[in-house]
């Protein structure tokens, strides 16, 4: 099973390290949930996207996961959206 995550910078794990003040995948709730439920992370998440963003890399990652043949029922997606303002 694969968790496809994406979201903004509370999803990407953003200032959660240092050296990594934009994203931080191996530190970010993404990865930690993707491990509880023993699923391979994929984590599109990005400081400061927009819901724009995040619709359209969410749905070009899951039109290349089906374009490859790849069955649908071994995808968990999750979707923190941004805020509105």
């Amino acid at each position: 099973m694969i968790l496809l995550a994406n979201g903004c910078s509370h999803a990407s794990g953003a200032e959660l390290d240092e050296e990594n003040t934009d994203f931080c995948y191996e530190k970010a709730w993404p990865k930690y949930l993707a491990d509880l439920l023993k699923f391979k992370n994929v984590n599109l998440a990005r400081s400061g996207s927009s819901n724009d963003r995040i619709l359209r890399t969410t749905y070009s990652w899951i039109s290349n996961y089906l374009s490859a043949g790849k069955n649908p029922k071994n995808l968990f997606v999750t979707i923190l959206w941004s805020g509105i303002h």
